[in-house]
């Protein structure tokens, strides 16, 4: 029949086009700890491991991105490494990985500057909520990266990892396209702040205990960066001017355990016209 002319079903029980090219599903009946995609495949499909039982994977460089919503909820999944030539980390791709314990973010770009004219390199890009509800997750390593080539970050990346304890950040970073339409970004005060900015509701309800901005993040105006972290109780800036008319909506909210914050100067009206600052 004409299903049976456009796919095929692997040994293993993976689901391809007929090719073997194109991997669609890897199936939660697999059982095998270590997920091994075959050398045939060119390209994954969004949401083909979803579900699925491996502890461990590598992803291959030659796929280019991780695709959205590729890797929710895998359960038992521990351990992933994301070769370097990975330039994009779609929306939700992690999602509800409740085992996923350490992450590397490779940073391949060379050279991307944002809205450059002639710019042949993209940036690397990690979609909004693509480690959310990863609840054992403790370690999230960026690589460093020039000015020239942020990340650029959806929001809500690392909301509700409750194991995660201590904030993680790239050298440089761009909000994403989304973000900044939401908030109705058009001037980060300067040119330096476009590179230091934290998503909306990064770590929301994360179990982050401290944290300490660095000193190039000076664009406080995104939502609900810390919103619900009951057990955030010291944050540092290290910078000392900061940029904006105002600190984000519910940036701190529900963050009972703060004792004392210290807004560094530059913020014109730090709490003017925002919402739900409770501590």
């Amino acid at each position: 029949d004409a299903d049976s002319e456009s796919f095929q079903i692997n040994d293993k029980g993976m689901l391809l086009d007929i090719s073997g090219q194109v991997l669609y599903c890897y199936p939660a009946s697999i059982q095998d700890e270590i997920a091994v995609i075959p050398e045939s495949v060119t390209s994954v499909v969004s949401g083909a491991f979803a579900g699925a039982s491996m502890k461990s994977i590598v992803f291959p460089a030659k796929f280019g991105e991780v695709a959205p919503y590729l890797f929710m909820n895998c359960d038992q999944l521990e351990t992933v490494i994301i070769e370097a030539g990975i330039t994009s980390i779609g929306e939700y791709a992690f999602a509800d990985c409740d085992s996923l314990l350490r992450v590397t973010i490779p940073n391949t770009a060379t050279t991307a500057v944002i809205g450059a004219a002639g710019n042949d390199h993209t940036p690397t890009t990690v979609g909004s909520y693509a480690f959310a509800g990863c609840n054992s997750l403790t370690t999230v390593v960026f690589e460093e990266t020039a000015k020239e080539s942020p990340y650029v970050l959806g929001t809500h990346l690392f909301e509700n990892c409750t194991s995660m304890t201590e904030m993680a950040l790239p050298n440089y970073s761009y909000l994403s396209a989304e973000d900044r339409e939401t908030l109705g970004v058009t001037d980060y005060g300067s040119e330096e702040s476009k590179y230091g900015n934290i998503p909306s509701y990064m770590f929301a309800g994360s179990g982050i205990v401290s944290a300490v901005i660095p000193e190039n993040y000076t664009f406080l105006e995104t939502n609900g960066v810390f919103m619900n972290c009951k057990a955030l109780a010291s944050l540092t800036f290290q910078a000392e001017t900061l940029n904006g008319m105002s600190i984000g909506n519910y940036y701190f909210y529900g963050c009972s355990a703060i004792k004392e914050l210290d807004i560094p100067q530059g913020i014109l009206s730090p709490f003017d016209g925002s919402e739900g600052y409770q501590f």
